[in-house]
């Protein structure tokens, strides 16, 4: 084994290496630190006086280290219980590991040669989700890709997409297809519009199509706004399902969606990105039913899986065979020799990729699914759920109690709520929030920023929604399963806030 005293090492960076591993596993070790900041100096001045970004020069090893440890402690704590902000949070530990292999290796997975294990490992998970997710019959791999994200995965989507639609688009661009036309939700992901943009469709070529009061998409809408599309000579040929919104975490309809798309020839695109999980357990696979009628989908294992950033993956529909191959592949002479060794597969994962440099971003999932199994990752995504419940009756609670709080919307891991500050409870919890004649939507951002700036051991997010004042919106990520998260410290967050709230909106300011 190396240690760093070793004399040897003191020339060479594995000894640092060494400490800078011990400073990490300290590090991952005070996750249930609760006392513990969740951010800590923010503004940009204060961190220049602490970290020498711009300062030109060698650092010696224990000076690098303390820096190490600087970034560390100044750097907002996802993996703090109380971190509630985003739809993502801890890393997992064998995802960390997994992270750690594939830095080590510092190979690029893009052909085989190269990446041998790595390159079967991604295959092996690609096939494992095209199964759990209804796209693959179980006799083949299924065809798809891990991306940097699920943004990038829609690009990917949507290209395949018009390529289906429209092949000749491949060599000849846009020019040679009519006016290409997209459908979204309004609650759907930005990354739609921002795909549209990049493949040259334009972003009003992307279209919104109404949401119900709990954020999904209106079928009717979407059927009227395909028919007065092709009634003007323009050419549809996508439609984007949103498996768990931004927002709300709101489902859309798939199979009434994929009927429309059926009908009209439209490739169905499902970002899965945030509800994909709930197929990975057996109480909750109802919330994306008909999900195998899709032609693509997109599913982000980092967010309520807690795999680090990035683990993202893109799958097709085995219907389609080598789609991406077909709509991505160009022969490059310098990476698809002709004298390599031949195998009975193409396991070239780039010539289904616009990505040469790839990390083996799939390692940390295959790392997960060997340490806990298929029943360990479900038991992570029913405890999401589990918490975001009892996250939604402690709300309803102390509504009921004192109207202190009103609950918007629970939807899967989703929970979004008000908090009214006492001034203004002369409203029953029952009113309608758009209609309180005072600025409820001011409230939970200045909650959050109260207590970023006075270092209160809580990050929380807020949102917005159609006719409906901002609010707080919590989504369970990967909670401390060792902890009794959903129990007391639910309670303690909840108890901040309506501090908080109390300080800056009470009677008294």
């Amino acid at each position: 084994m190396l240690n760093a005293a070793d004399p040897a090492l003191h020339d060479s960076g594995t000894s640092f290496l060494l400490k800078v591993l011990d400073t990490l596993a300290s590090y991952v070790g005070e996750r249930n630190a609760v006392h513990k900041p969740v951010q800590g100096r923010i503004r940009p001045d204060e961190l220049r006086k602490i970290i020498p970004f711009d300062k030109d020069g060698i650092c010696f090893h224990d000076e690098l280290l303390g820096i190490c440890g600087k970034i560390l402690e100044n750097s907002t704590q996802t993996q703090h219980p109380y971190f509630v902000s985003q739809l993502y949070g801890r890393a997992d530990c064998y995802g960390l590991a997994a992270d750690m292999i594939v830095s080590a290796l510092n190979t690029n997975v893009h052909v085989y040669d190269l990446s041998p294990v790595l390159t079967l490992v991604e295959k092996s998970v690609i096939g494992y989700l095209s199964r759990r997710f209804h796209l693959s019959n179980g006799d083949d791999f299924g065809d798809g890709v891990f991306v940097p994200g699920a943004s990038t995965g829609t690009q990917y989507a949507l290209h395949s997409a018009r390529h289906w639609f429209r092949p000749e688009c491949k060599e000849g661009g846009n020019r040679e297809a009519g006016r290409l036309v997209a459908f979204c939700s309004e609650a759907a992901h930005y990354s739609c519009t921002n795909s549209a943009m990049l493949l040259g469709i334009g972003s009003r070529n992307m279209r919104k199509i109404a949401c119900d009061q709990n954020g999904r998409m209106l079928v009717g809408r979407l059927r009227e706004e395909i028919e007065h599309s092709r009634a003007v000579g323009e050419e549809p040929f996508c439609v984007v399902a949103t498996a768990g919104t931004t927002v709300l975490g709101s489902f859309d309809p798939i199979n009434e969606i994929a009927d429309l798309a059926n009908e009209y020839n439209l490739w169905l695109h499902v970002d899965a990105a945030w509800g994909g999980a709930s197929l990975l357990s057996a109480k909750h696979e109802h919330y994306m039913s008909g999900v195998g009628r899709a032609d693509s989908l997109v599913f982000n294992a980092h967010k309520i899986l807690g795999l680090p950033i990035q683990c993202s993956a893109l799958l097709m529909h085995s219907r389609h065979g080598d789609i991406l191959a077909d709509a991505i592949s160009i022969h490059a002479p310098y990476l698809h020799q002709a004298d390599r060794v031949k195998h009975e597969e193409n396991l070239d994962i780039s010539k289904k990729t616009f990505q040469c440099g790839r990390k083996g971003d799939a390692l940390k999932f295959w790392m997960l699914r060997k340490a806990v199994g298929d029943e360990g990752i479900s038991e992570r995504v029913d405890s999401c759920v589990d918490g975001a419940l009892v996250l939604a009756e402690k709300i309803r609670e102390r509504g009921r109690r004192d109207g202190s709080f009103i609950l918007k919307s629970s939807i899967f891991a989703t929970t979004c709520f008000w908090y009214v500050p006492s001034i203004f409870r002369k409203f029953s919890a029952h009113d309608d929030p758009k209609d309180f004649d005072f600025d409820l939507a001011s409230v939970a951002p200045g909650i959050k920023e109260y207590m970023l700036a006075n270092g209160y051991n809580c990050m929380l997010g807020y949102a917005d929604a159609p006719n409906a004042p901002t609010f707080f919106r919590w989504a369970m990520t990967n909670p401390p399963l060792d902890r009794n998260f959903i129990g007391s410290d639910l309670d303690v967050i909840l108890d901040s806030i309506e501090e908080v709230g109390e300080r800056i909106f009470g009677e008294d300011n």
